[in-house]
């Protein structure tokens, strides 16, 4: 508890903000779920990575347009993939340094992790299930490289996004949770 001294010698108690780290060495309770989910980003940016520096393993699975793209312009499509690869690494990190106290604002940070969890989870349950509903022709015949680059959407890179944003969204709650407890 925190005492706030007021005018006239009156004396208002209110609680403290909990910090979010533990004990001395230990993490901030839900950093177990932000850690998965920074495992996911990770496993999600180093295709991005691979394929930036030219590799072509797995790039069916995004589609023919990537494939075009690359074949017309390699160096904006490198450069292009290297910033999807950044983007997707400092979104798997953030939620950890800010769960740890070590961004400023933390309050902005909490807004925009937890908006960004439902963003992902709505984007790859959506995309997964509007996705296998074409592949099971709900909207007409599909053309065999669509398909293929529909089966990985469907079966990798979707699901991949809802999960990550469902460990970020649990990470959230479970720290929001911690700070709210009273100390015992």
């Amino acid at each position: 508890m925190v005492e706030s001294f007021q005018a006239a010698g009156q004396v208002t108690v209110r609680a403290a903000r909990r910090p979010a780290q533990g004990a001395a060495g230990t993490w901030p309770s839900g950093s177990n779920w932000l850690g998965a989910a920074a495992v996911i980003a990770a496993l999600d940016a180093l295709p991005s990575l691979y394929w930036a520096l030219g590799g072509t393993a797995f790039v069916w699975t995004v589609g023919d347009w990537a494939v075009d793209l690359w074949n017309r312009n390699p160096v904006l499509a490198s450069a292009g993939l290297l910033v999807i690869a950044a983007v997707k690494l400092m979104a798997g990190l953030v939620p950890l340094l800010n769960a740890s106290r070590l961004l400023p604002w933390p309050r902005f940070w909490d807004r925009i992790i937890t908006g960004g969890a439902g963003l992902l989870m709505l984007y790859g349950a959506a995309n997964t299930l509007f996705g296998g509903l074409a592949l099971l022709g709900f909207f007409g015949p599909l053309e065999e490289s669509n398909r293929r680059a529909l089966m990985g959407h469907v079966l990798l890179w979707d699901p991949l996004f809802f999960l990550w944003g469902l460990f970020l969204l649990v990470g959230m709650v479970i720290r929001f949770r911690s700070e709210r407890q009273p100390r015992s």
